[in-house]
């Protein structure tokens, strides 16, 4: 079971020792993507700055990850929990 601000996948992650899905049963998650930022300083235009974007709040029946299961994938997205229901095991 995972807690509060955990993360099930991590941006970039190819996970190809033990690559895991998720079928969320219980609460929810947000889905954040990592997006180029124009936060750049005027003196320093070679540093590249991201973001952090929250795309998406997905809940029970949602399948998570599913992309790793293709040879040599890597998650494309921040999946972490937001809110727990239901019975703790």
């Amino acid at each position: 079971m995972y807690t509060k601000g955990s993360y099930l996948t991590l941006e970039g992650n190819p996970n190809t020792v033990n690559p895991k899905f998720f079928a969320l049963q219980h609460g929810e998650c947000v889905v954040e993507k990592t997006l180029p930022s124009d936060a750049s300083t005027p003196n320093d235009k070679t540093r590249v700055h991201h973001d952090l974007a929250q795309i998406a709040v997905v809940g029970r029946g949602m399948l998570i990850g599913e992309e790793v299961l293709q040879p040599h994938r890597s998650y494309e997205y921040n999946v972490k929990v937001k809110k727990i229901f239901g019975k703790k095991f």
